[in-house]
């Protein structure tokens, strides 16, 4: 299996005839206001192990520019850069890891041998896929039955302890290893991966 992790950055630059450059979210900016002017690129690489380091790296392979106010979004051109590479890894895994800001319908049409992982708002409320068509008039349906929020679908799913080693510390966190009555996605391990051990654990 492959991992690919999903981010952005932005490359400070200045000057008017700098094609794409705004002001714009800056993670890595100092002070109270995380912003910063230049250009925004959306990076995708897999992830790798090292023999000479104690924690994996990203090593980029691929890089497209975003423009505030332009038609597809960060995550659309995450998809795209995500379908190309499976495309080029065809019949191979490949598990994207990317933080809450990755997230949206773009991402539904990925190929099937590719699963996403992600911190979905505490809001969001989940549904199932949506049922084959009927071939009647009308528009077809867009999405499943209602599931619920992550909390109410971990609420039914039963969970195992696991190890889980980040930022070169190991530590106990609990992992779903059935999906919750009528949820036919799978794997459930999206919904709870990082969370605390609960008391059963």
């Amino acid at each position: 299996m492959l991992t690919v992790a999903v981010d952005d950055t932005l490359f400070k630059r200045r000057g008017k005839k700098v094609f794409g450059a705004a002001w714009q979210h800056d993670g890595a900016a100092k002070g109270p206001k995380p912003v910063g002017r230049g250009t925004c690129f959306v990076v995708i690489g897999p992830v790798v192990e090292l023999p000479f380091l104690a924690r994996p790296v990203c090593l980029p392979v691929m890089a497209r520019l975003w423009r505030p106010g332009q038609e597809r979004s960060k995550v659309d051109l995450a998809a795209s850069m995500i379908r190309f590479l499976a495309a080029c890894h065809f019949g191979r895994r490949i598990h994207v890891v990317a933080d809450a800001a990755y997230h949206g319908k773009a991402l539904r049409d990925l190929p099937a041998t590719c699963t996403f992982t992600t911190r979905l708002p505490a809001s969001a409320v989940l549904f199932d896929l949506a049922p084959p068509r009927t071939g009647r008039r009308g528009r077809p349906a867009l999405k499943g039955e209602r599931l619920g929020t992550a909390a109410q679908l971990a609420a039914t799913a039963v969970f195992r302890a696991v190890q889980v080693t980040r930022y070169q510390r190991t530590e106990a966190r609990c992992c779903p290893i059935t999906s919750p009555p009528g949820c036919r996605c799978s794997p459930p391990s999206a919904l709870a991966a990082a969370s605390p051990p609960c008391a059963a654990c």
